[in-house]
């Protein structure tokens, strides 16, 4: 049970790190607006719910199924956010 709750928030401290890179972050910001922060803390409740879930299910063949679609669907999700953030963040960075 360890080993699935340190799995589990390993995830999300690496996608929450990730994301705060793709948001620029200490890159070329220091702060982030209210709403960027609030994205980012429900797209990590997300993850941490799905990963839950995930190793939860993870005997049960029909839900297991379920929450690996929705693990990649969230994952698409995050890669729209990231590529869109870094995009905002080249363009400042042009400026």
């Amino acid at each position: 049970m360890a080993l699935v709750t340190i799995a589990t928030v390993y995830q999300t401290i690496l996608t929450a790190c990730l994301l705060l890179i793709a948001k620029g972050w200490s890159i070329t910001r220091y702060t982030l607006p209210k709403n960027d922060l609030s994205s980012i803390t429900l797209l990590m409740g997300a993850v941490y719910l799905t990963y839950s879930a995930f190793y939860v299910s993870e005997n049960v063949k029909s839900m297991s199924y379920f929450v690996t679609f929705f693990l990649n669907l969230l994952y698409l999700c995050l890669l729209y956010t990231c590529v869109k953030s870094i995009i905002e963040v080249r363009q400042t960075l042009r400026l």
